[in-house]
Order: C-alpha cells, then structure tokens, then sequence
C-alpha cells in the first residue's frame, strides 16, 4: 500500500508541476 500511495503522490505532483509550467513556459 504504501508504494502505491507514494507513486499516486509522486503522479500528482508530477501533474501540478505540468500544469504550473504550461501557462508560465507560454507566458515566458
């Protein structure tokens, strides 16, 4: 269970730092 939980934690903030970097990488 924990691997699972690290790898979903590892995923999402892996998808929020795509997110925050899309519009700043456009921005910039």
């Amino acid at each position: 269970m924990a691997p699972a939980m690290a790898d979903e934690r590892l995923y999402r903030v892996g998808a929020a730092y795509e997110a925050a970097r899309g519009p700043i990488a456009t921005a910039v």
